[in-house]
């Protein structure tokens, strides 16, 4: 699992720290991660329309950090 930030809507040149959901996407894949775990989204990204972006470049798995969610991993 790749818990990934994705905070930017759009590519920003010269963006050195933040992501948008296809790069954090794209990170996944080259990482060989099972899971896409997006956080930090963006004020101009609703969780599901990063969701959505991010799994067209990573089919394998993609959800959002809710807030109070709980995960089990192992």
């Amino acid at each position: 699992m790749l818990l990934c930030e994705a905070d930017l809507a759009a590519e920003a040149e010269g963006e050195a720290v933040h992501l948008t959901p296809e790069q954090a996407g794209a990170a996944a894949a080259k990482g060989g991660a099972g899971h896409l775990l997006l956080t930090h989204l963006g004020p101009a990204l609703s969780a599901a329309e990063a969701v959505r972006r991010a799994a067209g470049v990573f089919p394998s798995g993609v959800s959002h950090a809710d807030p109070g969610r709980s995960l089990t991993i192992g």
